[in-house]
């Protein structure tokens, strides 16, 4: 069962892993951008993810 310490923790993390579906669906394929960049795109968005927990566990 995760905590509330959990759930304050991982709530961004959650938050950020869902921009890249959004981007991929909506804006990217309208914008014709190259395949070839979304893991690009996505891995930095896992990245930011992985900071915001990092961040998190120092504010909480």
């Amino acid at each position: 069962a995760l905590s509330g310490h959990d759930v304050t923790v991982l709530l961004p993390a959650i938050y950020l892993m869902g921009n890249p579906v959004q981007n991929v669906g909506r804006c990217l394929g309208t914008a014709e951008v190259n395949a070839k960049y979304y893991p690009h795109i996505i891995a930095v968005c896992a990245i930011n993810a992985l900071l915001s927990i990092w961040v998190m566990q120092l504010i909480v």
